[in-house]
């Protein structure tokens, strides 16, 4: 098996962290991997963000934790009520992609952070492909995070991908879901 397909195949998501902060060099390469994912007519509609600032992250945590408590989601409660609860997994840095609200922004910004999590993969980080981070980035009250990130004006946070050596050891998979390939020849 080549090591691209390895790599798809064993990529998880990690959702516990060491602290120790990733390699300048190490997110250079996963931004530039996000940098080359196919487009719709290659508008790259995408901005990217790398926070490694556990302060501004614990900031947004705080918020998203207030907002999500009084979801109406029960999911969304059930972990914002968790005394652990972080937006961000524990991770040291986290990439935020966010869109300019093209009509294929949503799947090309989708395309560069499947692809940094799979770069994140093959260089021995563990990852987590997230859009639950972003309700307090969203919400009028807190439009200060938007601009404490650089996101630029008519760009919207979509995902965000975390980042960092995992603290976990994974299991084994759940199985994939069956019957759900039909071929038409």
């Amino acid at each position: 098996m080549n090591e691209t397909i390895k790599n798809i195949l064993e990529r998880r998501s990690v959702r516990s962290y060491k602290t120790t902060q990733v390699k300048d060099q190490d997110i250079e390469l996963i931004l530039q991997c996000g940098f080359y994912a196919a487009t719709a007519m290659g508008k790259q509609p995408w901005h990217l963000t790398v926070v490694q600032n556990r302060e501004l992250m614990d900031k947004i945590t705080a918020v998203n934790k207030e907002l999500s408590l009084n979801s109406t989601i029960e999911f969304v409660k059930q972990m914002a009520s968790r005394p652990d609860f972080d937006s961000w997994h524990g991770a040291p840095a986290a990439i935020i992609i966010s869109g300019d609200g093209s009509d294929y922004a949503i799947a090309d910004c989708a395309n560069a952070t499947q692809n940094m999590a799979v770069a994140a993969q093959s260089l021995g980080l563990g990852s987590c492909y997230m859009a639950a981070f972003k309700f307090a980035l969203l919400h009028p009250e807190h439009q200060d995070f938007i601009r404490e990130l650089g996101i630029p004006e008519g760009y919207k946070p979509i995902f965000a991908l975390a980042i960092g050596y995992t603290k976990e050891v994974s299991g084994p998979r759940a199985p994939r879901k069956e019957n759900c390939v039909n071929y038409v020849r």
